[in-house]
């Protein structure tokens, strides 16, 4: 699911930057101060709004992909440590079995 909003997000910013280009280029051959220019001019804002938008939003979804690989590792670590203090104590408990006993087989 990551890789596919991922993947969705550098197509809209690929998207905007294209649709930018091309507004820009239409605009510099319509008559100066006319209404379709100022049309051209304001698809090419919306599509510079877009595309970094669209880069934002790809630099959230790293982060955010960063942060659960951190956090994953985290939670890997302290079920790994849980795991290693039961068995110590399930050991500690053994001996301490075990030292019972011989004291009371010596008495």
């Amino acid at each position: 699911m990551e890789k596919v909003v991922e993947d969705v997000a550098e197509m809209v910013e690929t998207a905007g930057e294209r649709v930018d280009k091309v507004a820009e280029e239409i605009g510099e051959h319509l008559p100066e101060g006319s209404k379709l220019q100022k049309a051209a001019l304001f698809v090419e804002n919306a599509a510079e709004r877009i595309a970094k938008d669209a880069d934002l939003a790809g630099d959230i979804i790293e982060k955010i992909e960063a942060a659960e690989n951190e956090l994953s590792s985290f939670i890997k670590q302290s079920g790994e440590s849980k795991e290693e203090d039961d068995a110590k104590q399930k050991n500690d408990q053994t001996e301490a079995l075990n030292e019972q006993s011989k004291e009371q087989s010596l008495n």
